[in-house]
């Protein structure tokens, strides 16, 4: 229905939450995160590198697993 979680009251400094996968394979992430333990850049950052690796190597290989089951 289009609501989201903006602040999480957790013990964990960290907590990852995401959405089902549309139609074409996008997904929102979100991350809350406890500013006094972590800069919000670091979490950005690790964030894009997630995304990176899910677009590239990963979804590379996955390409490659269907390609072997189609032979």
């Amino acid at each position: 229905m289009g609501g989201a979680a903006l602040t999480l009251i957790t013990p964990w400094t960290t907590t990852i939450c995401y959405d089902y996968p549309e139609a074409d394979g996008a997904m929102n992430v979100r991350v809350a995160l406890d500013h006094r333990v972590y800069d919000g850049k670091l979490i950005a950052r690790a964030l894009a590198e997630i995304e990176k690796e899910l677009l590239g190597s990963i979804r590379h290989e996955l390409a490659g697993l269907r390609q072997r089951a189609a032979a």
